[in-house]
């Protein structure tokens, strides 16, 4: 719970750097968890609303009040016809979080496959990351058509995990690049 703290933190100073250069209310996390996050965004007045591809986790006073969805980030084309001005992730584009998400779905699989040795782990080590590379372009370019020109897509990591797709990746699906280091990244649609 730590890193995701450490991350909200971040993402709280990025949001204040960023309504200093543009009007920001429609917010959308995705990968919110339980949705807190997005209700401490709420209260602080912003139309903010949450996906995650886990229902179990999500907080249910959010799914009634229709601020918290249960959604894949790679289909927000069924989500929402709605535009936002910030689009973020907490902990989600990094080949950790893939990894995490691979355990839970196919944990047996994972287990006996990573402890078959080593030429295992490395063929496993770069299989997760040629997954993430493609997980991670498809929701850029999901993220990419929600977010209105002018305006922001913010991914950030633990200081320990680095993102998985690279400022080249970027570009070539049309933003700006404001900010990028290995734990965070903060894009721009252009106008």
């Amino acid at each position: 719970m730590h890193n995701f703290c450490r991350g909200y933190d971040k993402i709280h100073e990025i949001l204040i750097s960023l309504k200093t250069k543009t009007d920001i209310t429609d917010i959308l996390e995705i990968g919110c968890y339980a949705g807190m996050f997005v209700e401490s965004l709420r209260e602080m007045g912003y139309n903010a609303s949450g996906i995650d591809k886990n229902p179990l986790i999500l907080r249910s006073r959010g799914m009634k009040e229709g601020y918290l969805h249960y959604q894949d980030a790679l289909d927000l084309d069924g989500y929402s016809d709605g535009l936002y001005d910030l689009i973020f992730t907490n902990r989600v584009l990094s080949r950790e979080a893939l990894i995490g998400e691979l355990i839970d779905e196919y944990s047996s699989t994972v287990i006996e496959f990573i402890s078959n040795g080593e030429k295992n782990k490395e063929t496993f080590r770069k299989e997760v990351d040629s997954i993430s590379r493609v997980r991670n372009r498809n929701i850029l370019q999901a993220a990419y058509k929600r977010i209105k020109p002018g305006k922001y897509f913010v991914a950030v990591e633990s200081d320990a995990e680095q993102l998985c797709f690279t400022e080249q990746e970027a570009r070539a699906l049309g933003y700006f690049i404001e900010q990028y280091d290995p734990s965070k990244a903060i894009l721009k649609k252009p106008n």
